[in-house]
Formats: structure tokens, sequence, C-alpha cells
């Protein structure tokens, strides 16, 4: 693969972005790692490699034609260590899930992600349509005004829940006890989070 397949490649992954602009961003990033390494710079990309450079020292090497000896003044060589996800990858080894991740960022199955985020967000949308087609939300409202005839007549509310909704009682609890939002103030409302509640604690400070 050259330059020009990587920019093609690119561009059919990425459409929403034009070919010249793919092609200045690839100019720009080879430059700067030229240059850096001009300046004996070392440019590290995570997840990839390390570009960098390496003095080697002034030698007597031999005239492959005459056999006769020349002298090597010392020179820099540019040098590329490949990441060790990189060297996993190339031979085919196993990797951490962790690593895996985190090479996300650079391209790798991004396209495969970026199918899953799309598949939860559209899930979500799915599951809302579903509550104003069938008119689930007015079982909302109706729970509202339990509620709020409860706390009329001097009750409280009692909030529970296991795993993450656990944190969402402690948030909703707190949402009664100090305010609705920052536009509206007004006295708390009584109810209680059945959990250590954090989320109270710091609200009210």
């Amino acid at each position: 693969m050259n330059k020009s397949d990587l920019v093609i490649k690119i561009s059919r992954k990425k459409a929403h972005f034009k070919r010249v602009d793919i092609e200045e961003a690839t100019d720009q990033l080879t430059t700067l790692i030229f240059n850096a390494l001009t300046r004996n710079d070392r440019v590290e990309i995570r997840g990839f490699g390390t570009f960098s450079t390496r003095k080697r020292g002034a030698r007597l090497a031999r005239n492959p034609k005459t056999g006769s000896s020349i002298a090597v003044n010392s020179k820099f060589h540019p040098y590329f260590r490949a990441s060790k996800l990189l060297r996993q990858l190339v031979n085919n080894e196993k990797t951490s899930l962790y690593s895996v991740i985190f090479f996300l960022g650079v391209g790798i199955m991004s396209d495969e992600l970026s199918l899953k985020v799309k598949n939860a967000i559209q899930e979500s949308l799915d599951l809302k349509k579903l509550v104003l087609h069938q008119k689930l939300y007015k079982i909302l409202v109706e729970m509202g005004k339990l509620i709020v005839q409860s706390i009329l007549n001097g009750g409280k509310v009692l909030i529970c829940g296991n795993g993450g909704s656990a944190a969402d009682a402690q948030h909703l609890t707190a949402e009664f006890l100090i305010r609705l939002t920052s536009e509206v103030n007004r006295e708390g409302i009584p109810a209680i989070s059945l959990l250590q509640d954090s989320s109270t604690f710091t609200a009210a400070i």
C-alpha cells in the first residue's frame, strides 16, 4: 500500500471528509515526523509505535569492489520501534482487551465499533417510539399523580434500586430533597433512598 492507496481507503471509510483534506492531513503528519526526526526528537503514537533516530559511531568500512578500507563518519539513522500491541497483531498473538479497545482510537475495528454504537442509539430511540405509540407515558403520568397525592397527604417517597438503578435511586432522591432544576427553587420534598446516599450529601453542599 502506498500513500495514494492509504488516502483512498481513508476516504472510503470517512466519506464525510474531502479527499483533498485527507491528503493534506497525511502530508502534514509525515512532515511533522520528518521535522521531529531532523531535530533528533522522537514521535510516539500510542498503540502503533515510536519514530526516533539512532546515532551510529564512526567506523571503518570495506569497499566491496576493491576491498580497501574506508573511513565512515558517525551518522544518525531513522528508527521505528513497533508497539507491543502492533507486534502481537502482526503475529496473531493474544492481546489484552484493554489494548484492543485502546487501539480502536487509531482505526482498528472502527467500523464495527461505530455500528455497535449506532445500534445502541437506535434501540433507545425504538423504545421511546414504542412508549409514544402505545401511550405508555400515561402510566408515568398516573404514577406522578399518586406520588403527588401521597406527599399532599403527609406521606413520603421511598426509592430503591439494584445495580445501576441504585445510582438512579440516589439521583432521584436528591432531586426530591434539594431542587427540581436550577431555575426552580422550592422546599425539599420528603423522600428517602434506601441506600447509602452520597448523591444527596454532595448535592446539598
